[in-house]
């Protein structure tokens, strides 16, 4: 079976600066889906630490998403240390003209199991849209 590494075949798609924050149009796209809220350190590490195979997550689904354009940054830090960064990346959304639209996500590029808290990095990213006078 060939391996296809996403972050090199999108790369556009898979890289942001933590000192500088963009937006960028995303295309639709399949990927896997897992809808959830708070820190991801606990719960789901446990979870993936106890699993072998994302087919025993009944939570984790296949789903096709047009995100369009959207503001992001990268973060680098432990996920628990996210709301500052979360905070900034709505700043700048507000200071640009744009408004957020519909829900927040994340792009995790480190395997917690394997890297140290204060080097995981994550793709913030959020859809946006002008914001109405």
């Amino acid at each position: 079976m060939k391996t296809i590494d996403l972050k090199k075949t999108l790369k556009p798609y898979y890289i942001a600066s933590a000192a500088k924050l963009s937006f960028i149009d995303v295309p639709p796209m399949n990927g896997l889906m897992v809808d959830g809220m708070g820190d991801p350190n606990g719960q789901a590490v446990e979870t993936v630490k106890k699993k072998a195979k994302f087919a025993c997550f009944p939570e984790v689904r296949f789903e096709k998403f047009h995100e369009g354009l959207a503001a992001q940054i990268m973060h680098v830090g432990p996920y628990s240390a996210e709301g500052p960064t979360i905070k900034r990346l709505h700043r700048f959304v507000e200071e640009q003209g744009y408004q957020l639209r519909g829900k927040h996500h994340e792009i995790y590029l480190g395997d917690p199991r394997r890297s140290a808290p204060e080097k995981l990095r994550t793709i913030i990213r959020h859809p946006v849209e002008k914001a109405k006078p």
